[in-house]
């Protein structure tokens, strides 16, 4: 017989129990002091094996349990596991005469003080309590162990055993529970309120919540879109969430349905996160009157990704946090069409090339945790939401976004895992995906380019051969059929586009009937962003258009990154390249020393990023030995 194991938060192991439902009842008349006076849990629960040697695990963390009943009667329970390890847990053994399909109510009885996951370096998950406010948040960025639950509700703590939850919390009177599901009734007892929440739908631990303040409710455009703030937050609240039923018409246009009973948020001091029903949105957002609101976007978007159809483990993460990010792409689209929706893949690349300076460079699926990682590090957010708008461009709008509906209707309400979403892809599409997941998924990295091209001029037209070589490090390997848009500037400084596509270590793309341009654009198209980089373009241009005594630069006004054309004049050396903004100071210099071959005159091109430079105009410089060229720029946000 084999050993049974307690599924640990980064591997699945099944289980010989399904639970059903948690009914819970807290008194929390302490509030905002993270006082448990009384709780108890009872888990319903069906065995779904033999339970002869099997065992029963639940998670509670920092409170006391007074006794636990099986069926009404007391059954001996015992710790398992270090309290600093990640599988830390209680386990009871099936008593004699238990029996496969037994349903059984397991009653879990405890107190004490409610705690998150350790300070250091950051404490993000568990129960939190101000001078006002009592709350709690889902997941923890460091904690090992993942899920934060654990810190106030005797639960299976773990992403693959969804169950539908009652929740009872007892408060004094003049404050306000917020839950999950909807709220039955509110009870007068002699000194105090119970708030009864209910949800039949079934729900990963980590997505259950509470808070717990004067809250008021707002409805937006339906009774079941509410946002629970503060009676000072009618104002911000009409301008923050006047858009909430265009974001809801949008994702259900997309995916279906919204699969739940309301579309809640709650304004918590720190962090957004989207608890099933009840999202917990940062109120610093929520005042902000942004009306776009792409935070509030996101977390909605996770009601279909992540919250209906969730992880089995938090090795898939990816499949929550990636889709809620390209969520907020489509959501630009939707208020700027194609502008928006470039743009806002752009900053994503942006962002993610940022972010590897800080936590290192990670694969999507099953990625590293260890500092300077952690459970949610941005490459799953940003790398990701570029990789589905890759994968979209491969497959096509319709197989793509079809391809999303099946695989939401297939596992409504239930788990998956990172081969769940390609096999759904792979049968709509007919297409075998191996090596895009592989490539953009499961390995990390991502292709580096050099770039020669060569143009000759005939009747008017240019004839392009493009020589492209992937220069990354051997680690990360080659990565196949990447897409690369190419634009022209011609001279009227209108632009032609065409991708090109480069598999393995090198590859040559010839491109006939381009009218005489001036430069081109790498990466930079309307069609699609590339996960990728450019490490250098030479230029052999035949062309006599191109003034020799001229700086190009693009786009103009720039965001996050400046093309530079320059000249390369044979026998030429260029220099350092200056930024300098209208006081004269020196805002960013680069060294470079750039020679050209003898015989050709050269263009180049170079890529300087701005995203740390404020807005304004400033002056940019190429020096040439002892000459120099200059050209004004404008830097906008």
């Amino acid at each position: 017989m084999a050993q049974q194991r307690i599924s640990s938060p980064v591997l699945y192991n099944k289980q010989p129990f399904d639970i059903l439902k948690y009914t819970f009842s807290i008194d929390l008349t302490e509030a905002p002091k993270p006082i448990a006076k009384q709780a108890i849990n009872t888990i319903t629960f069906t065995w779904t094996d033999n339970p002869v040697e099997k065992k029963f695990y639940f998670h509670l963390r920092d409170l006391t349990i007074d006794s636990v009943l099986y069926n009404g009667k007391s059954i001996q329970f015992y710790q398992e596991g270090n309290i600093d390890s990640a599988d830390f847990h209680y386990a009871i053994d099936a008593p004699i005469g238990a029996m496969k399909n037994d349903i059984v109510s397991l009653s879990i009885y405890y107190h004490g003080i409610m705690g998150s996951e350790p300070a250091e370096p950051n404490s993000w998950g568990g129960v939190f309590g101000t001078n006002r406010i009592l709350y709690t948040m889902g997941v923890g960025f460091h904690a090992n162990y993942v899920g934060t639950t654990q810190h106030w509700l005797a639960c299976y703590d773990h992403p693959s055993d969804k169950a539908a939850f009652k929740g009872s919390f007892i408060v004094s009177k003049g404050k306000y529970v917020c839950s999950n599901g909807l709220l039955t009734s509110i009870d007068t007892l002699e000194n105090a309120l119970r708030f009864n929440w209910e949800t039949n739908i079934p729900t990963a631990t980590y997505l259950l919540t509470f808070a717990i303040d004067s809250f008021i409710p707002y409805q937006f455009g339906s009774k079941t879109n509410i946002v629970y703030g503060l009676k000072s937050d009618s104002s911000v609240l009409q301008t923050s969430y006047k858009l909430l039923p265009k974001m809801v018409d949008m994702l259900e246009r997309y995916f279906g349905p919204y699969p739940f009973e309301k579309v809640g948020y709650v304004l918590t001091p720190t962090g957004s996160m989207e608890h099933q029903t009840m999202i917990s949105v940062d109120q610093s957002i929520a005042r902000k009157k942004d009306s776009v609101n792409s935070v509030s976007l996101h977390e909605l978007a996770h009601q279909w990704f992540g919250d209906m159809v969730s992880p089995i483990d938090f090795r898939y993460a990816w499949l929550t946090e990636s889709f809620a990010t390209y969520c907020e792409t489509l959501w630009a689209h939707e208020l700027k069409k194609n502008t928006g929706y470039i743009s806002d893949q752009q900053a994503k690349l942006s962002s993610y090339f940022s972010s590897v300076t800080r936590e290192g460079v990670l694969s999507l699926d099953n990625f590293e945790r260890k500092s300077p990682s952690s459970n949610y590090p941005s490459t799953i957010y940003v790398k990701g939401a570029v990789v589905l708008g890759m994968l979209r461009h491969e497959l096509g709008d319709d197989i793509f976004f079809t391809g999303i509906r099946s695989y939401l209707d297939k596992f409504t309400y239930g788990n998956v895992k990172t081969e769940d979403f390609q096999q759904v892809l792979e049968n709509k599409s007919g297409k075998k995906l191996d090596w895009f997941f592989d490539q953009w998924i499961i390995r990390k990295g991502w292709p580096r380019f050099t770039f020669d091209t060569t143009s000759i001029i005939e009747n008017n037209s240019k004839k392009i051969k493009i020589t492209c070589k992937q220069v990354q490090p051997k680690e990360y390997g080659y990565f196949k059929n990447v897409p690369i848009e190419l634009g022209f500037r011609l001279a009227d400084n209108s632009y032609i586009y065409k991708i090109i596509y480069s598999n393995d270590a090198e590859s040559i793309s010839m491109i006939d009937s381009i009218p005489a341009y001036r430069s081109m654009t790498i990466n930079q198209g309307p069609t699609l962003r590339t996960l990728m980089q450019m490490v250098s373009i030479t230029t052999i241009n035949e062309s006599e258009d191109f003034n020799t005594n001229q700086i190009y630069t693009y786009p103009m006004p720039a965001q996050d990154a400046i093309t530079i054309e320059y000249p390369l004049p044979h026998n030429t050396c260029i220099g350092d390249i200056i930024l300098i903004d209208t006081s004269g100071k020196i805002i960013k210099q680069l060294k470079k020393e750039i020679y050209s071959s003898e015989g050709f005159e050269k263009t180049g091109l170079f890529i300087l990023h701005i995203s740390d430079i404020a807005s304004g105009n400033y002056t940019l410089t190429m020096k040439y030995g002892n000459n120099q060229l200059s050209r004004q720029i404008i830097i906008t946000r």
